[in-house]
């Protein structure tokens, strides 16, 4: 029941924050009375006295919110701070799957280990002892450092010939990608390797690119990943032999006939996985389309702006931060852009004004420093262009911090733009804070096609445009079926029409 709670936004009944935290507490005081759980964590309950001294030491938000569940779970049983152990964590991670709506596995117990131990290397006072960090099951098999020198040798050699170097002039057909795409194909190259290891294969006989990308290795690699999987393959098994084929052309390292059964294999793959988008995505999608959400979501950069204007002098740096959040969402909206590319964006080189200081500006990114090698041009209005100026010279200056760089959405490191993760989960946030609805970043784009297609039904090409597609294919396999919900209600009023030419005649 917490969870279906927790999930209730007060923006969707009407209610300000104050009445759904009213009506929260009525409920819990309520089920509390009916049925007490005494071995419950009791979140309200005050600390133990030598919990309250490990609380104190907690300044950084991260850690409170890793620590904080196992922190309170300790005092409400009495367990002292320098009694936490495996078998102290085991029982809390038990605890967290039987009677809380926590997340409880793997992952949530390695965060938890990692913070602890950093408090204990960092922090004055913390108990010494250190938590065993699980291994991580997404990896199976050796460490890289493990494996023939000669096969390392090769893929860092294909990785380094592919890696984009702005101080040099690129050479022969080789397609370059940015050192992020560089860091995820080599890790997904790596983990490769190790499942292939996992499932049989000796780790000595892997000494080239030519051993490792087989027909017949790979295709046992893929099966055993579907297997896993279940009965229908995650998007990484079935983009698997893809990145694997494109690796084997880009080194020449197997002959004609592998690299046409490897070709196969990626092409039955590929059947594999179904065109349109995840259910996830949908929901977003149905919540724009029968809901005033997305009107809400459109005015909030403004309400927002206003916000941040009304506490500027008060709390400079808070404001600074409504307001850049602003901007983000604002640009979103009318310029869906990838959340690298947004994060990344620098004045005067991606955000121009055009036709002088009261010109509107345009945002412009290079082929080259887009994920798919297409130029991006967007012309902001009148009114985007107000908003955005007002954060660059009244907000954006607390944030440089003294420094003199041209980042749209400088970091909290000197010199550096915000990370795009970071960017994207304030922008999450807020929006789901304000409006009720959860939406990553990147779900921006998925909006705007739909909406595009729900203007102009059928017109692929303009959304490929918007979005910046090489393809009008990536478009329609991405999107198809977003139309569905305009063509039933065609549908159902026809039905209804004749429904109602019947009943006259």
């Amino acid at each position: 029941m917490r969870s279906r709670v927790e999930q209730i936004h007060p923006a969707e009944l009407g209610w300000t924050p104050q009445t759904a935290a009213n009506h929260r507490s009525g409920l819990r005081k309520a089920l509390q009375w009916f049925q007490p759980n005494p071995t419950s964590q009791q979140t309200g309950r005050t600390l133990t006295p030598a919990w309250a001294a490990v609380w104190a030491h907690l300044a950084d938000e991260t850690l409170k919110k890793r620590l904080g569940s196992l922190i309170k779970y300790c005092s409400a049983r009495d367990i002292r701070p320098e009694d936490v152990g495996e078998p102290v964590l085991d029982a809390h991670m038990r605890y967290r799957e039987e009677e809380t709506p926590e997340a409880f596995g793997v992952s949530e117990r390695r965060q938890i280990a990692r913070a602890w131990n950093r408090c204990a290397q960092s922090i004055a006072g913390w108990p010494q002892q250190q938590l065993i960090v699980p291994p991580d099951r997404r990896y199976k098999g050796p460490a890289w450092t493990d494996f023939p020198n000669s096969l390392r040798a090769e893929v860092e050699a294909y990785f380094d010939g592919i890696t984009c170097h702005p101080q040099r002039l690129g050479t022969g057909n080789a397609r370059r990608c940015s050192p992020r795409t560089i860091q995820t194909r080599r890790r997904e190259l790596i983990a490769f390797a190790g499942k292939a290891v996992s499932i049989g294969y000796s780790i000595k006989t892997l000494t080239s690119l030519s051993v490792l990308l087989d027909p017949a290795l790979v295709r046992d690699v893929v099966e055993a990943y579907w297997a896993e999987d279940g009965e229908k393959p995650k998007r990484y098994t079935v983009d698997l032999p893809w990145r694997l084929l494109v690796i084997a052309k880009g080194t020449q390292c197997l002959k004609p006939e592998a690299l046409r059964e490897l070709s196969e294999i990626r092409s039955a793959a590929q059947k594999k996985q179904p065109r349109g988008l995840t259910e996830k995505n949908r929901s977003v999608i149905r919540s724009v389309k029968s809901t005033d959400v997305w009107a809400r979501v459109g005015a909030l950069p403004a309400i927002l702006m206003r916000e941040a204007r009304r506490h500027k002098a008060s709390s400079p740096y808070k404001a600074a931060l409504k307001a850049q959040i602003a901007v983000a969402i604002a640009i979103l909206t009318m310029a869906p852009v990838r959340i690298g590319n947004l994060a990344a964006t620098k004045l005067d080189q991606h955000l121009v004004r055009v036709g002088g200081p009261k010109g509107l500006f345009w945002l412009l990114y290079e082929a080259h420093e887009v994920k798919n090698h297409m130029d991006l041009e967007f012309t902001f209005d009148a009114e985007l262009t107000a908003l955005v100026t007002e954060y660059i010279e009244m907000h954006r200056p607390v944030l440089l911090r003294g420094s003199n760089e041209r980042w749209l959405f400088p970091g909290m490191r000197r010199g550096r733009f915000k990370a795009p993760h970071l960017l994207s989960a304030q922008i999450r946030n807020m929006v789901e804070k304000r409006t009720g609805l959860r939406i990553t970043a990147h779900q921006f784009r998925h909006v705007a096609a739909a909406m595009l297609l729900k203007k102009f039904p059928g017109n692929y090409p303009l959304v490929a445009k918007v979005l910046g597609h090489k393809s009008v294919v990536t478009s329609v396999n991405s999107y198809i079926g977003l139309e569905t919900l305009e063509a039933n209600q065609i549908f159902a009023a026809l039905v209804r029409e004749n429904t109602c030419s019947l009943q006259l005649a």
